[in-house]
């Protein structure tokens, strides 16, 4: 087993090891380019034109229960809906990971989508706010060959999120720090053999930081997520890296 896939097996030891390379990587190649900066749209998706695509790996629990993770992989697109020389930059994203185990029906999936609003803050050059509103879903089945039962367990969110972000010129690259705070309503649902068991709904305010980096189409960006409601771990990490045109 070759390291890279050490990093991403369930139960490994990866991620203070994952985490690290990530931010390396970004901080490496920022301050080896050099080009003016440009508007980060929308919070760790950063946009050069009307449209971004990237692929996407995150953390997730290997069942919804235990802190044992795995490594999600998947793709985000997102549009910016209305004119360039907006003063308020509007945009929609989509995402979607999954990840399948020992079975057909044993796996994850992490979908959701997301609107979004960004406005470049005119007295503080570089600084931009956002806010946002979405949709998303989380869904674990076990269905693992000989197990006894099948186990499930669904969590549906509607988070509304609210954050900034700081353009930092780096030659010709672009990095962007950026923090957010996000207060969603949550509903868990968990199944055994296809009956529901029991559940749970509320609010949880948690928060994410990262940084996204942006030098000519390529974007990359690297964030922790943390205090989501229903997960088994109080932090993960989403990278992506694509290219916005």
């Amino acid at each position: 087993m070759t390291q890279a896939t050490q990093y991403l097996a369930p139960g490994s030891d990866r991620t203070g090891h994952l985490r690290t390379a990530i931010a390396a990587a970004i901080v490496g190649l920022s301050l080896a380019t050099t080009q003016a900066a440009q508007a980060q749209s929308v919070l760790g998706v950063p946009f050069v034109g009307r449209n971004h695509l990237s692929i996407s790996v995150t953390e997730l629990s290997h069942d919804g229960i235990s802190v044992e993770r795995d490594a999600v992989f998947g793709g985000v697109y997102g549009r910016r809906l209305n004119a360039d020389a907006a003063i308020v930059e509007v945009s929609v994203l989509g995402r979607a990971a999954a990840r399948a185990n020992s079975g057909a029906d044993d796996g994850i999936v992490d979908a959701g989508l997301t609107v979004a609003a960004t406005h470049r803050v005119g007295a503080i050059n570089g600084l931009s706010i956002t806010g946002a509103a979405g949709l998303g879903a989380m869904v674990w089945g076990q269905d693992a060959p000989g197990a006894a039962s099948d186990r499930g367990r669904v969590i549906a969110s509607a988070p509304l999120t609210a954050g900034m972000s700081y353009d930092i010129r780096l030659g010709r690259a672009t990095l962007a720090p950026f923090f957010a705070v996000t207060s969603a309503y949550s509903r868990e649902r968990d199944y055994l053999d296809g009956d529901r068991m029991g559940g749970d709904s509320g609010w949880r305010v948690g928060n994410s930081v990262g940084v996204s980096l942006r030098f000519q189409e390529a974007v990359l960006s690297v964030r922790e997520i943390n205090r989501e409601r229903g997960l088994p771990t109080r932090s993960r990490v989403a990278f992506s890296a694509g290219m916005s045109w």
